[in-house]
């Protein structure tokens, strides 16, 4: 008779230890799914992030094309004869003088000078025509 009472306590207690462990298995399988859809998530991310950075780059080589296919196309955004000063082109290292014909160039490639010793100095020629 004094085992009945001993045995309804262990029966209890291996109720409590199994309802732990479900409970457990259970807390563990929300994590892991948790897990999962954070993996998912940040996969996705990642994914639409290369996707915008490849967008972002096309429409960067785009412009820049462009504005490549624009430049050639006006041939220069000013011409050297509408200038006041002597200007010079970078890239030939030729300068016009005022009143000399000139000739359309970008502006990122002019430089300016004070007088013609100075252009050449500098390394430039004067304008032929």
């Amino acid at each position: 008779m004094a085992y009945a009472p001993l045995a309804k306590k262990v029966k209890k207690l291996e109720a409590q230890e199994k309802a732990e462990k479900e409970a457990a298995a259970k807390a563990k399988r929300e994590q892991e799914k948790q897990a999962a859809e954070a993996k998912k998530e940040a996969e996705a991310a990642r994914k639409a992030a290369e996707k915008q950075a490849a967008a972002a780059s096309s429409a960067s080589d785009s412009n820049t094309d462009d504005s490549a296919d624009t430049s050639s196309n006006q041939r220069g955004d000013m011409n050297t004869a509408d200038s006041q000063k002597i200007v010079g082109n970078v890239n030939s290292k030729i300068y016009h003088v005022p009143g000399q014909a000139g000739y359309p160039m970008n502006s990122s490639n002019a430089v300016y000078f004070n007088s013609e010793e100075e252009a050449q100095r500098a390394g430039y020629r004067r304008a032929k025509r």
